[in-house]
């Protein structure tokens, strides 16, 4: 050995305990590799971001780690000292950029291992890897925590870091693990360090997820009732717990923190989110073919162009993996071995730097496949239209109901050639998988795969059509409006007339189709005309049945172009029911069955209405459906409902008001108005918060035509139009809205 290697081996002493093989194979490579470096008090050794070229071994003295937060304020992360390093994750992550500024607390000597020193250590020596491995995630959570918990506490300084940390307990929950049940008694405040989970309620709905920088259990904890929610790690996630006890120890010592933590528990509480807020669009996707044959590929390749609009987006596959990291077989590692933790720590530092990460399957049950499907926050199943709808291998494997690897939420998409016919028999998809909702793409439409895109990115635009008779035809117009100005239409919903019109835009008919279509259907079948003894309804059914079945018969809601749902009341048990799926023609007549008007809907016994008796304009719904920007179209009637009479006439007063040529014409409401200014109040409190809460309200001047003035239909569309057009122009100049047009 020489004088120099000899050197080493005296410096490299202080790795003796803690990664003794590390420190073998550090001495084992030749002295020009090492280098010793000294360092100044206040000297910076790696700054934020930089590209990382080298990892350092404290020999003496003490380093420092820096970030900068938002405020622009700089945090110690961490000091660490002999027999520490600096620069590891980074190297462990494939030469990545350094995640922190690193400089000397007081004089240093430091031992440099070069970027080259240390691949050959992982190829020669995996013990050694595995070795430093051990404490590289404590440290990672570590640094999230520091980053974090401003957003839980407010600001802080090292002092209020150290103490907090010294307060918490570590968790580690594995993909489909409970942190708690709902009901269970709720005194623990947690902090996600990474992962993804999500809340549900009693009946299994969706409330919230959470992810990095996101706290759980605030309410409970200030309360300490019982936890209304039960939350379920998606993936393998890392929180901090804290206690009731070290809560009450922060709060004694730093004050400040209640106001902080009252103001988030306002936030919920007027949100009614639950345990947790909605978490941010950082995700990552995993693409896996379903069915016969393979397009996850050329899928893939198309979607991530129109994530990458949206946000920074990183396509990885098996073949991209092993040129990124320049390892050929990486993508193939176990979890325990050495590259098996390389590529845990790349991956967890790529998930930092994008907002999406596309994992692309390779076809087979490999541990690509599986590490893939473990990493998912959500799943997408591809497959060709019309192909063999039957589960393959991969999806029995390791998609099996109840005991899949992954608990994310997956999704269907269905892959057509063209749009020259409506999807059909997507229902049959859906047998043994696990699929709460579906997407069709066609490969001639870029703009579908834009639209997917943002309903992954939770930044989709949602609209939302309310009730109004024959008012409703100035959706027509507005929709027509909305096109031209290049406003995209991702998820599409509405109530009564408002539901006829949005199932028209979800089979992409044009507005010249959407006339044609109502002008068949009101002006020639004119269904409203077939009046009927008033037994059960004036009107019968057996005209709007055939009209319904003409127009929309055949067709399943999950077979639209686009996400589609519309509501309807169930007298029978006085619950909103939301149309999701099942025959889009009988959705349509329940939703629009104004009742006392048309014959009611019978549905597996029950009864069922026209929606607009709970909720004429649906835009809370469409909220849940994760749309970042929600436009409402408002056609009810906002006139006072008042007539200048002292009472009612007799209906002998009224009929010869009618039939005799001189006597004074007699006004008074007509039934049909009297049933539709029912369903109007009935649902009057949540339209107002819907309008209050929507991005985009639009109230067409519609109020002189009436609830059954069918034969007003172009005029009451361009209505619609003219105003809308010109709504748009002035929408334009908003800031808030900016995003919501194509730049010019």
């Amino acid at each position: 050995m020489t004088d120099q290697a000899t050197d080493f081996s005296k410096l490299l002493e202080c790795l003796a305990d803690r990664l003794p093989a590390f420190r073998q194979a550090l001495l084992e490579q030749s002295g020009a590799d090492l280098e010793r470096v000294e360092l100044g008090a206040g000297e910076v050794l790696l700054r934020k971001g930089g590209q990382a070229h080298s990892l350092y071994v404290v020999v003496s003295g003490m380093l420092r780690a820096t970030t900068v937060l938002e405020d622009g304020r700089e945090l110690t992360l961490s000091e660490f000292g002999r027999g520490e390093m600096a620069g590891e994750m980074a190297m462990l992550a494939g030469g990545g950029s350094y995640s922190a500024t690193v400089s000397a607390a007081a004089d240093a000597v430091l031992v440099r291992v070069p970027r080259e020193a240390f691949e050959k250590i992982a190829k020669s020596a995996p013990q050694a890897i595995r070795e430093m491995t051990g404490g590289i995630r404590r440290r990672l959570a570590r640094d999230q925590l520091a980053i974090g918990l401003p957003n839980l506490f407010g600001p802080l300084d090292e002092t209020m870091l150290r103490f907090v940390e010294a307060r918490v307990e570590w968790v580690r929950l594995h993909a489909g693990q409970t942190l708690f049940a709902a009901g269970d008694k709720g005194e623990d405040l947690y902090f996600v360090l990474g992962g993804r989970l999500r809340a549900v309620d009693g009946g299994g709905r969706v409330l919230s997820e959470m992810t990095r920088g996101e706290s759980i259990g605030e309410i409970a904890l200030l309360t300490g009732e019982a936890r209304t929610a039960t939350v379920v790690a998606i993936r393998d996630s890392d929180l901090v717990r804290i206690s009731r006890q070290a809560f009450d120890e922060i709060v004694e010592k730093y004050p400040g923190v209640m106001q902080t933590i009252a103001r988030i528990v306002v936030q919920r509480l007027r949100a009614k989110e639950g345990p947790g807020v909605a978490a941010t669009t950082r995700k990552c996707i995993a693409v896996l073919a379903a069915g016969s044959g393979n397009l996850a590929r050329l899928f893939t390749e198309r979607l991530v162009i129109a994530l990458g609009r949206i946000g920074p987006t990183l396509h990885l596959s098996a073949q991209r993996l092993d040129v990124l990291l320049n390892r050929p077989g990486i993508a193939a590692a176990e979890d325990d071995d050495a590259a098996g933790f390389r590529l845990t720590a790349w991956l967890d530092e790529q998930e930092s730097h994008h907002q999406f990460l596309i994992y692309e399957t390779d076809g087979s049950p490999s541990l690509w496949t599986r590490r893939c499907l473990r990493q998912a926050d959500e799943i997408l199943l591809v497959a060709a239209a019309g192909s063999d709808v039957a589960l393959n291998a991969v999806e029995k494997a390791l998609l099996g109901t109840g005991d899949g690897i992954s608990k994310a939420r997956q999704s269907l998409v269905l892959l057509h050639a063209d749009g020259s016919r409506l999807p059909s028999g997507t229902s049959l998809w859906f047998a043994n998988r696990n699929v709460p909702r579906n997407f069709h793409i066609r490969l001639d439409r870029e703009d579908d795969f834009g639209r997917v895109a943002r309903c992954l990115g939770d930044v989709a635009v949602g609209l939302v059509l309310g009730g109004g008779g024959a008012r409703g035809l100035a959706h027509i117009g507005v929709v027509r409006a909305l096109r031209e100005a290049g406003v995209p239409i991702d998820m599409i919903g509405g109530t009564s007339m408002g539901a006829v019109m949005a199932s028209l835009v979800a089979m992409d008919q044009d507005w010249r189709q959407m006339l044609e279509t109502n002008r068949e259907a009101w002006l020639h079948s004119k269904p409203h005309k077939e009046y009927s003894l008033p037994f059960i309804s004036l009107i019968r059914s057996r005209r709007l049945d055939s009209m319904a079945k003409k127009i929309w018969g055949g067709i399943d809601i999950e077979d639209l172009w686009l996400n589609f749902f519309c509501i309807s009341c169930n007298l029978s048990t006085t619950a909103t029911m939301i149309h999701e799926r099942g025959p889009l023609w009988k959705a349509i007549r329940a939703s629009a069955s104004l009742p006392g008007v048309f014959v009611p809907v019978l549905s597996d016994g029950h009864i069922l209405v026209d929606g607009g008796l709970v909720n004429n304009l649906p835009g809370d719904v469409m909220r849940e459906r994760a749309c970042r920007t929600l436009i409402v179209v408002d056609v009810g009637s906002e006139h006072e409902f008042t007539f200048s009479l002292p009472e009612f006439p007799s209906p002998w007063q009224f009929l010869r008001s009618r039939i005799l040529p001189f006597a004074a014409r007699i006004e008074v409401p007509h039934i049909v108005d009297v049933l539709m200014r029912t369903t109007d109040v009935s649902s009057s409190q949540k339209t107002r918060d819907v309008k209050r809460n929507a991005d985009v309200c639009l109230r067409p001047p519609i109020d002189a035509y009436g609830v059954l003035q069918f034969e007003s239909l172009d005029e009451i569309a361009e209505v619609g139009y003219r105003y809308a057009k010109a709504k748009i122009e002035e929408l334009r100049g908003e800031q808030s809205l900016a995003g919501l047009f194509p730049v010019k």
